[in-house]
This record gives structure tokens, sequence and C-alpha cells, in this order.
């Protein structure tokens, strides 16, 4: 079931926070910029350093693949699974069935780090981690549609690249 007030109230209060960006971002934002800002509600201070980093590799890949192949859902499952990557000190990979499960013993940690979160260590190999799978996203061809624009589908197609771009990673060493 949906909240209609909490809907409501969140469109009520969208044009304050936009404003608020304005005031913090001098130039005009384009709406890709407003959709990823006005997502990052979830990034707290003590995490901004990882929150810059993922709002400016989610621009990257979107810059470099074209909005019309990393629609709005996409980028925002992308955000929430470097996110939670962060606090798990690894990307998750994983194959998929047909009907949408998990293949069996497919789901692996990809590019795994060390370190206490918000610790240098921990976030100096985050960042390394992020900037490859960043870069894979942006050479790598999209689908032919797209990434999904559905939410579930979305995190399914993440966890499918990520799984393929640690699979050439350890072909290459």
């Amino acid at each position: 079931m949906f909240n209609i007030e909490l809907i409501k109230n969140y469109y009520d209060n969208l044009e304050n926070k936009i404003s608020k960006l304005r005031e913090k971002i001098v130039k005009p934002l384009t709406l890709t910029e407003k959709i990823l800002y006005l997502h990052s509600k979830n990034f707290n201070m003590e995490y901004k350093r990882y929150s810059d980093i993922i709002l400016k590799r989610l621009l990257e890949i979107r810059k470099a693949q074209g909005s019309s192949n990393t629609p709005a859902p996409f980028l925002r499952a992308l955000a929430n699974y470097f996110r939670l990557s962060s606090t798990c000190q690894a990307f998750i990979g994983c194959e998929y069935n047909d009907d949408g499960s998990p293949k069996k013993g497919s789901s692996e940690d990809c590019f795994g780090f060390a370190g206490n979160l918000y610790e240098d260590e921990h976030f100096f190999e985050f960042e390394r981690k992020l900037e490859y799978i960043t870069n894979s996203f942006i050479i790598c061809p999209p689908p032919t549609d797209g990434f999904s624009a559905v939410d579930g589908a979305a995190l399914k197609q993440i966890h499918k690249y990520v799984l393929h771009f640690n699979n050439q990673l350890q072909r290459s060493v």
C-alpha cells in the first residue's frame, strides 16, 4: 500500500529541496543532477566523501552511456548498490535464471576491500574498486534496450555486470 500523505508531503517540499540545491550549486541543474541529488537523502554527513564519489561516478556513467541507456531507476539502484557495497566491504555479483531467481552458486563477493567504514584505508580501497567498476560500466556496451528502468530488474543487471567485470579482471591477472 502507498501512503498518500507521504507522497503529498514529498512533492510539497520538492521545490524547497531544489532551491536548497541551487544555493549550493551555482550553475543550473540538469534533470540528471536533480534526480541524483534528490535521491541522495540517504547519505549522511559522516558518509560525505563516499556519497560525493558515488555521485561523481554515477554522473560519469550517465554522461558516457547517455540518458536513454541509463534511466533514473537504474541510477538509483546503482547508487543504493554502491552505498550498500561500501558497508559490506565488497561488491556483490550474481547470475540469475530466466525466472529471476539467483543461479545456484553464482553469487559471490567481488572486489572485496579491507578496513572499517569511514577510515582512510577503507575509503581508498572502496574508491579504487568503484573506479574500476565505473570505468567498466562506461566502456561496456549497454543492453540493446538500455539498462532497466525497473528497480528490481536494474539490481539484477548490476549484479550480472559486476560479476562479469570481476571475471574479466580475474582472467587478465
